[in-house]
């Protein structure tokens, strides 16, 4: 089976995006996201913005 190739991205800030927009941008740098709430803003993320990770880190978004 193949190595899934990883590389550092820089964690983006989504706070204060719509839903979709976040899932969006977060998909396209190759991150996986889990969603805890209900609402359509994002009020807070893991990891914060800023930090270096890898793609397919699991990025954790709160909706208000």
């Amino acid at each position: 089976m193949p190595e899934e190739i990883t590389e550092n991205v820089e964690m983006p800030n989504v706070i204060g995006m719509d839903i979709q927009e976040a899932k969006k941008i977060l998909k396209e740098l190759g991150l996986e996201i889990e969603i805890n709430g209900e609402g359509e803003i994002v009020t807070q993320q893991l990891p914060k913005k800023g930090i270096q990770v890898n793609t397919h880190t699991k990025v954790i978004i709160y909706t208000n």
